[in-house]
């Protein structure tokens, strides 16, 4: 069994409004070794429907691509990962999440530099010998889905069709 939301610290902040609970994501184990207390990156704040809209992403998208290697739904601006599922320990993408998400980042720097800021960057495709990854932005660039696949078992049009059928569950 794949742990989903055990990177959460449990206890509700004060002050949170409208009912809604908000919980302090805590920095991947790690980010937390490799920067001193001190130059850590600050925490966001999610709410409960955030991360059950990740989860429900995550899941629609495994059930529908079963030969999925690993989904990692992920902060763009701290990379730290909302939810995760992976076929098996090999597979698990959480340590490279910090990159994908740098990528992601630079992405859309790169659209504003190009002056197109009346479009959006949809996805990122980068292609392996053996693996297909996905990076779809979400909820105007302040989320991502990192998708790893097998080249050779499912096709990049199917792979993004579930993407954007996926991402409804995401909050905004």
């Amino acid at each position: 069994m794949l742990p989903t939301l055990g990177a959460w610290v449990g206890a509700a902040l004060a002050g949170s409004t409208g009912g809604v609970a908000y919980f302090q994501r805590t920095a991947p184990a790690t980010a937390v070794h490799e920067l001193p207390h001190d130059q850590a990156p600050a925490l966001p704040l999610v709410s409960q429907a955030e991360i059950a809209g990740a989860e429900r992403v995550a899941t629609a998208i495994v059930t529908a691509l079963p030969d999925a290697l690993s989904v990692v739904v992920a902060d763009v601006a701290t990379g730290h990962i909302l939810t995760h599922r992976a076929r098996s320990a090999a597979h698990d993408a959480r340590g490279a999440t910090a990159c994908y998400a740098a990528i992601v980042r630079q992405q859309l720097h790169l659209l504003e530099a190009t002056h197109l800021t009346d479009d959006a960057i949809e996805d990122v495709f980068i292609t392996l010998g053996t693996e297909l990854h996905v990076l779809k932005v979400l909820n105007g660039g302040q989320m991502f889905v990192h998708l790893a696949l097998p080249r050779a078992a499912v096709s990049i049009a199917i792979a993004r069709a579930v993407l954007i059928e996926s991402a409804v569950f995401i909050v905004r």
